[in-house]
């Protein structure tokens, strides 16, 4: 699951399932400069999917997570946007 997209576009999605056809439609809409996903480090689920960072690789997101950066967090003005995070 993908926790937040920034795009182009206002528009947020708060998740994301790339195995659907409508995540594709979807991407295209938001069309992500950066993704963010939740997951423990050696998770038991697997996640990130290999199909979701590819879909958000392809789309040109910039692809960050908290099991790789720790704690990432971003500040708005509404129209840009700055990133940190913790590694």
């Amino acid at each position: 699951m993908i926790s937040l997209l920034f795009g182009k576009t206002k528009g947020l999605s708060s998740s994301l399932a790339p195995r659907s056809s409508s995540s594709a439609q979807s991407l295209d809409a938001v069309k992500p400069q950066l993704a963010i996903y939740m997951a423990g480090e050696g998770n038991r689920y697997g996640h990130p999917h290999e199909e979701t960072l590819t879909a958000l690789t392809e789309a040109g997101a910039e692809i960050y997570g908290t099991d790789i950066h720790g704690t990432i967090i971003i500040t708005t003005d509404g129209e840009a946007f700055t990133k940190q995070t913790e590694k």
